[in-house]
């Protein structure tokens, strides 16, 4: 017994500092837990750092909660919020499932009695790029039925662990420090970044709270991409002068399939900053991005749904002080681009008040958010 004791203490001693972390910071709870958690009044953040159950957990929460509405997209649509609508249980975010390849999955496991009315389906344009869509968007997406066990967020992660202590990452500070907080935060990105998916699916950026009034918080990001765009890496470029085959082909699929089970959508292309989109239209290596719009809207008509194109923020008031970074639109730019489709489609507009939703807009003072 003495000598099985002497073998194990070791291993104890190296992993109960990390696990203990983890288990502290929320990291071990269960998705479905967190679910229901965020079903309830409690403003709850979930941020984990060590496990990616994205998928399963948008899919899990759609299916517990049956919303009216769902987004639908890359990490390019989680910034619309419940609040836009008259009653907020009526929409879910489930941006950040995957790419369009993966839509088919997410809606095919919804059984028709659960499924959503209407689909906000955002298509980032950088996805249309030819030379993208041969990459990995057939990947399937990590724990599609069940999330990370218990062991892999364990014993496959400590060394992560005492890695992010070393670099000072993780703050016992703040980990400890949460008494007087409003909202509650499970994992350690929700914890040390204040990142994390809220109550309804959408994601809370830490820089949403940071900026500064007048203070551009995506100039370096946009600096970072203009540079991208002027050494041809950016996403955008080198892919052919149409849009891709394989990418309009998924989009046609995913729309037929909706259409059959009596699912309404409403298609729109997704904002880029301004500067690094008209820097990308006229740099000649995106081409396909001047056709884009005309070639996915007879995809859309030939069912019934409708496309807008909100590749340049300008052109629906927006602009890029509005941005969190180069790649994502704030609150605020998406309740203007939300507020346009309103506008000309029945299905959202009899779900949204309008009038109070404008006012709202109007009246922020906030670069990024609506006052609540």
């Amino acid at each position: 017994m003495k000598t099985l004791v002497l073998f194990i203490l070791p291993f104890v001693i190296v992993l109960a500092p990390p696990i203990a972390i983890l288990a502290i910071t929320g990291e071990l709870i269960s998705v479905d837990s967190v679910i229901e958690r965020q079903k309830g009044t409690t403003r709850v953040m979930y941020g984990v750092g060590f496990s990616d159950d994205t998928f399963y957990y948008k899919l899990q929460s759609v299916l517990s909660r049956k919303p009216v509405v769902v987004s639908v997209g890359t990490s390019r649509v989680m910034q619309f919020p419940a609040h836009f609508f008259k009653q907020p249980e009526t929409f879910f975010n489930a941006g950040g499932i995957g790419g369009i390849s993966h839509y088919q999955l997410f809606l095919d496991k919804i059984p028709k009695s659960d499924q959503p009315k209407v689909i906000l389906l955002g298509l980032d344009t950088g996805s249309f790029n030819d030379r993208n869509a041969k990459r990995n968007d057939d990947v399937l997406p990590q724990h599609l039925d069940r999330p990370s066990s218990l062991l892999a967020k364990t014993l496959g992660k400590w060394p992560e662990v005492y890695k992010n202590l070393f670099n000072g990452k993780i703050s016992f500070e703040k980990i400890f420090d949460r008494t007087q907080a409003q909202t509650e935060k499970i994992g350690l990105n929700a914890i040390m970044k204040n990142e994390g998916f809220m109550n309804d699916g959408s994601h809370h950026w830490a820089a949403a709270d940071e900026r500064d009034p007048g203070h551009h918080q995506a100039d370096e990001s946009i600096h970072a991409e203009l540079e991208n765009i002027a050494q041809g890496m950016s996403e955008f470029q080198n892919g052919g002068t149409e849009p891709s085959e394989i990418v309009l082909a998924r989009v046609d699929a995913f729309l037929k399939q909706s259409s059959e089970r009596g699912i309404y959508v409403v298609g729109f292309l997704t904002p880029r900053s301004h500067q690094a989109y008209e820097r990308m239209k006229s740099d000649g290596r995106a081409t396909y991005l001047d056709k884009l719009e005309s070639t996915l809207r007879p995809i859309f008509e030939k069912y019934g749904f409708s496309v807008y194109n909100f590749s340049d923020p300008q052109s629906f008031g927006s602009a890029d002080n509005e941005f969190i970074n180069e790649s994502h639109g704030s609150e605020k730019t998406y309740a203007r681009l939300f507020i346009s489709m309103v506008e000309k489609e029945e299905k959202l507009n009899a779900l949204v008040d309008l009038p109070r939703l404008k006012e709202r807009l109007e009246k922020s003072k906030s670069f990024l958010n609506l006052e609540q």
